[in-house]
């Protein structure tokens, strides 16, 4: 959890990523000396892979990463503009970095609208500083807002896609989602339609902490392909996947397994089908103990190994039978 330290500043880096001014696609603007590894790490996921031309009526994505051990990344892509050699489809990439533990309690990287740079800036950037507090009371008020929509989000997929997602998530297998016509995918702007972000942050509130922390997502794609990304909504125009992934088509309910088959467990199917059930039925306390679980259950794994999960064992079978016999 946030340290008990309320009132103490989280400090934030930040890099801005484009073209221009003669040079080619690079770090025009930075707010502290970073490993070549991180760098070349978001040189590579900063961006929408492949052209947005003018006809396609984009405004702005969110894309989100893992930077590096500990470091999360959330990428804000804008158009910028032609370049001085009047070249259209030039894009920006404002980038934040963030300690991954914070997204034990963010859900919503909207709540990082207010800091995000739509400009070409060069040179040092200052590094952002934001009181803990204040994180965690928008992420509050943003999870808030999600939760009341959030059937409305989840009746937008199948129980059968909805399984599909999950194992693909857990099972690191990329899924391009083709939305309707219901859902925003081409600005972050919060509207009364639904958007690709507002349902890339309601999957991120079904999954523990250790998986998020892993997690990479785009809330606008073009090339399936071409994205090293777990989970995209492609534009109607985009180029669709021919390599491992799954395809959950929201107009039609269909799943398309491309290069890749399976069978979805136990596990992931009784995990939907419960979660499913409280949230219909407004159980939301219900709904966070079973991910603490599934996050509980990571780290005893890896602290414990056999003896973590015979042990995990003995305590469901404890508990099932403690309440066999209250009842």
């Amino acid at each position: 959890m946030i340290p008990i330290d309320l009132s103490a500043d989280i400090i934030i880096n930040q890099l801005i990523y484009t073209s221009g001014r003669g040079a080619d696609y690079r770090f025009i603007a930075k707010s502290a000396s970073l490993k070549q590894s991180i760098l070349k790490r978001i040189e590579k996921l900063a961006l929408v892979k492949y052209y947005i031309t003018p006809d396609i009526a984009f405004k702005s994505a969110l894309r989100c990463f893992p930077a590096s051990k500990g470091l999360y990344a959330i990428s804000y892509v804008t158009i910028a503009g032609k370049d001085e050699y009047n070249r259209p489809e030039r894009l920006r990439a404002h980038i934040l970095l963030l300690d991954s533990k914070l997204l034990e309690v963010i859900t919503d990287f909207r709540i990082f609208k207010e800091f995000f740079i739509d400009e070409d800036k060069f040179g040092e950037l200052n590094k952002l500083k934001i009181k803990k507090i204040e994180i965690l009371e928008k992420s509050t008020l943003a999870t808030s807002k999600l939760l009341e929509r959030i059937d409305k989000i989840l009746e937008l997929f199948t129980n059968e896609q909805l399984e599909n997602l999950l194992y693909a998530i857990y099972n690191a297998i990329k899924v391009i989602i083709i939305p309707s016509n219901k859902i925003v995918i081409d600005s972050i702007i919060e509207t009364e339609k639904i958007s690709s972000i507002d349902i890339i942050s309601t999957i991120s509130m079904l999954l523990p902490l250790t998986v998020r922390e892993k997690l990479s997502f785009s809330s606008f794609i073009l090339h399936g392909d071409m994205e090293n990304i777990n989970l995209g909504f492609i534009h109607e125009r985009g180029v669709l996947p021919h390599k491992k992934s799954i395809i959950l088509d929201l107009n039609s309910g269909e799943i398309d397994k491309i290069g890749i088959n399976y069978r979805i467990d136990s596990f992931t199917s009784e995990l939907t089908s419960i979660l499913l059930d409280l949230i219909k039925k407004n159980r939301f306390n219900e709904f966070k103990s079973i991910i603490s679980l599934i996050e509980s259950s990571y780290s005893l794994m890896e602290t414990h190994g056999k003896k973590g999960a015979r042990l995990l064992q003995k305590i469901i079978d404890w508990t099932y039978e403690l309440v066999r016999s209250v009842v």
